[in-house]
């Protein structure tokens, strides 16, 4: 009896000491690992600084992501998140028997540059497949992402004025991220997210899409009220050469595609316009 005791006592100390340098090491391993499948991504390179994992919860996180243009010397990251918190649903696993996750992004930052004539310093996310890209980040199902306190910004640096449009405090939702098609044979994951345009203009947007085709057919609407017109000045005299002395407005843009057909506007409402320096 004590020899069996003395067994057992010492298979569960063994199992404790390999589950602690598991928790350990495993770290390491995925970080290395998300580093070298991101380090070949076409145009863009990526890189992340840490991965914590929470083997207890189902749940793990990755810290310091940043995505950059390979080729044009860009002087800001196409992506850069400073915490993604994935955590897997123990209730889809168990009763549904699908591994299914909810991630949020947290204060992530989207980086587009027109770089003008010289179109290696632009900078549009083209040159690369982010789905595949998502898929090495997070291979299992997403039925939630979440985006907390983001910004999103449009850089021209060699423009004369240099030209910075940022739409910050950006919270957003996005449902049923899935391949799993429904009972009509359809996927649709839905968006909603608001943010503030030149921070002080409310931006709220909707959109329903598949997303695992290529957008041939989706729904959105994206509306921005009180935009002050002077906040846009740089981008009006890079662009259209001309400046704002006065002026507020709202912006409102309904697109929508059915089978590749795209249809919809995009309608500037100004008022109290005055414009100088033409």
């Amino acid at each position: 009896m004590k020899r069996r005791y003395s067994v057992a006592l010492w298979t569960v100390l063994g199992i404790i000491v390999l589950l602690v340098v598991v928790q350990i090491a495993l770290p390491y391993v995925v970080r290395n690992y998300l580093n070298e499948k991101l380090a070949d991504m076409g145009d863009y390179r990526g890189q992340v600084t840490d991965v914590d994992l929470a083997l207890w919860r189902g749940a793990y996180k990755i810290n310091g992501l940043d995505i950059v243009k390979v080729s044009g010397n860009v002087p800001v990251p196409f992506v850069k998140i400073p915490v993604i918190d994935l955590a897997v649903s123990w209730h889809s696993l168990w009763y549904d028997h699908a591994v299914v996750a909810r991630v949020r992004f947290v204060s992530p930052e989207l980086n587009f540059v027109d770089g003008g004539d010289n179109k290696e310093a632009s900078q549009t996310g083209q040159g690369t497949d982010w789905r595949a890209q998502l898929n090495k980040l997070l291979p299992i199902t997403l039925n939630e992402v979440r985006i907390s306190d983001g910004k999103i910004t449009f850089n021209n640096f060699t423009s004369t004025p240099k030209v910075k449009i940022e739409a910050d405090k950006v919270n957003a939702s996005l449902y049923n991220l899935t391949n799993v098609a429904d009972a009509k044979g359809q996927r649709e994951a839905r968006f909603s997210g608001k943010a503030l345009l030149m921070g002080k203009a409310p931006l709220d947007t909707a959109a329903t899409f598949d997303p695992f085709s290529n957008f041939e057919d989706f729904d959105f609407r994206l509306r921005a009220t009180g935009i002050e017109l002077k906040s846009l000045n740089d981008f009006a005299s890079a662009y259209g050469k001309f400046d704002f002395n006065a002026g507020n407005g709202d912006v409102v843009i309904q697109a929508k595609a059915v089978k590749g057909q795209l249809s919809g506007y995009i309608k500037p409402l100004l008022r109290n316009v005055e414009v100088f320096n033409w």
